[in-house]
């Protein structure tokens, strides 16, 4: 996606003025931390799919996240850190499709409200710069309506009408680049890929019908080391 390319760029960028510093770390990363971020992401629905309708492909849609954060780093040896972070983050993710098959108009309807992370953090550290990679799990606030165009997913409206609404558990990883702009503060900025495994319904007529989604998230946040 195009979101990306400049997320990866900037933290490429990060990464380079780390190795290029040369020096040893001046800050000592150990410890708790609490914090505040806010970005954007870009979350990609794939649409209701079932054995016999089509699906509208994947269909992307841009939004807000604002949140906190919580973790812990240890130090290991003079410039290598390993920790455990975690967030929850409010999401204004939503896409609503139209498209049609077999002559008919239908309606896709996906919505991430929250997100949330738990994620072990690694990476190396020079002079006040911390650049790490990050892997763990994301569950998720998510809602999934399929419907036809003229019963705007309202319940009961068609026996082909489904719908999900489930927090859902999925995969996330990333890379973040974090500087001590005090011995208490740091400011991170992140990337994050999050996807969730398809959620299966059923319809009125005890069809199936299944949904997926994913999200592309870049985030910058204050942290106060305690």
């Amino acid at each position: 996606m195009s979101f990306q390319s400049p997320v990866r760029r900037a933290l490429l960028a990060g990464a380079a003025a780390i190795v290029l510093s040369g020096g040893a770390s001046a800050q000592d990363w150990s410890g708790f931390y609490i914090g505040a971020n806010a970005g954007g992401g870009i979350m990609s629905s794939k649409g209701a799919t079932s054995d016999y309708y089509g699906s509208p492909g994947d269909q992307s849609t841009w939004s807000g996240v604002v949140g906190g954060t919580a973790g812990l780093n240890w130090m290991a040896g003079s410039n290598v850190v390993i920790g455990i972070e975690g967030d929850f983050d409010w999401s204004g993710a939503s896409d609503n499709t139209g498209f049609i098959y077999g002559g008919t108009y239908y309606r896709n309807k996906a919505r991430w409200d929250w997100v949330s992370t738990i994620r072990g953090r690694a990476g190396i550290t020079m002079d006040d710069a911390f650049l790490y990679g990050t892997a763990g799990i994301a569950i998720v606030g998510t809602s999934y309506k399929f419907c036809y165009y003229y019963t705007d997913c309202a319940p009961g409206g068609s026996d082909e009408n489904a719908s999900s609404t489930r927090a859902q558990v999925g995969l996330t990883g990333g890379l973040g680049v974090e500087f001590a702009i005090d011995p208490d503060v740091s400011v991170d900025l992140s990337y994050l890929y999050i996807d969730l495994a398809s959620t299966t319904t059923h319809d009125g007529d005890g069809d199936v019908k299944k949904f997926g989604s994913s999200e592309s998230v870049a985030r910058v946040g204050v942290n106060w080391h305690v």
